[in-house]
């Protein structure tokens, strides 16, 4: 395979393409600019025609160091069913599995990471859209109550974990807890190892008391629709915020009233678009007569 100088991008020309770029102009649009991200790995920046938005492509080709089952998730390209085609920012994120193709051959090759961190920070986010890929995140092995003895999968890097100290505490992993409000986030507890380091660094999972564990899973549940969520009594977890938070779940039915949890609507507002902030019934933190408060339907 011919060496490449990857320093910095190469930047290149559809005339020197090793593929017909004719049938990605007449689906994309015009080509903008065009790199070479690692042998074999072109980045097109596609212009559409019409004012509509830019397209961004990963196209590999037969020379490229990506490994087959990398290579099955992407689309092929009419005659040349031998190149693959990944667009970026997809909604099926298959696109990142690409980048951290690129990224494994830089790292390989002891060449500038450039744009990206490292591999495994890579795969951690991989593991969240792309865990067909990736895998899913391992279970903690390690709370700040002990070694895990048992435990539940809720979602992938949301784990319900029984300690060796007989203590229940809901695990998250780093990508996740993202989502997270100020106040979730500060009932979070973490490792001896991860407050030495730095979760930012060690890409770990931060961990809820039992006690606590309603506020986290309810911003989880109304974060997440497409989650399942059969394991969780929904009436009975929002019984157990009122019980155990009732200042927070006034707090944001009030800001539900009044559009402030109109994430959407306050960013278009900032950048000077007049709209109206939405507000939904679905979104309230409801009491329910007689639904108890347990929340776990495999306790």
């Amino acid at each position: 395979m011919k060496e490449v100088n990857m320093d910095n991008d190469n930047l290149i020309y559809p005339e020197n393409f090793p593929f017909d770029s004719h049938y990605l102009e007449l689906k994309y649009g015009s080509i903008k600019q065009s790199e070479l991200k690692c042998p074999g790995v072109y980045f097109l920046r596609m212009e559409p025609p019409d004012g509509q938005a830019r397209r961004c492509l990963y196209i590999v080709t037969e020379e490229a160091p990506i490994n087959k089952e990398a290579r099955k998730y992407g689309k092929r390209i009419p005659d040349r069913p031998e190149f693959c085609l990944f667009e970026y920012e997809s909604w099926d994120y298959h696109w990142k599995i690409i980048e951290y193709e690129i990224l494994r051959y830089r790292v390989k090759n002891k060449l500038p990471l450039g744009e990206f961190e490292d591999l495994h920070t890579a795969a951690v986010y991989g593991m969240e859209v792309c865990p067909e890929y990736f895998g899913t995140y391992p279970v903690p092995l390690l709370t700040p109550w002990g070694y895990t003895a048992r435990y539940k999968t809720i979602h992938n890097g949301v784990y319900w974990i029984e300690t060796d100290q007989c203590v229940s505490t809901l695990a998250v992993c780093y990508v996740i807890r993202d989502d997270f409000s100020k106040m979730t986030l500060c009932l979070s507890e973490l490792t001896e190892y991860d407050k030495e380091h730095g979760l930012d660094h060690t890409l770990g999972y931060c961990f809820f008391r039992e006690a606590d564990s309603c506020l986290p899973l309810l911003e989880l549940v109304q974060n997440n629709s497409r989650w399942d969520w059969s394991l969780i009594d929904k009436p009975a977890l929002m019984n157990a915020v009122w019980t155990r938070f009732p200042v927070y779940a006034a707090a944001h039915n009030m800001r539900e009233q009044w559009g402030r949890n109109d994430g959407f609507g306050i960013m278009l507002r900032a950048l000077g678009i007049e709209t109206e902030l939405q507000s939904s019934p679905e979104n309230m933190i409801v009491l329910t007569p007689d639904g108890g408060i347990k929340f776990l339907n495999f306790l």
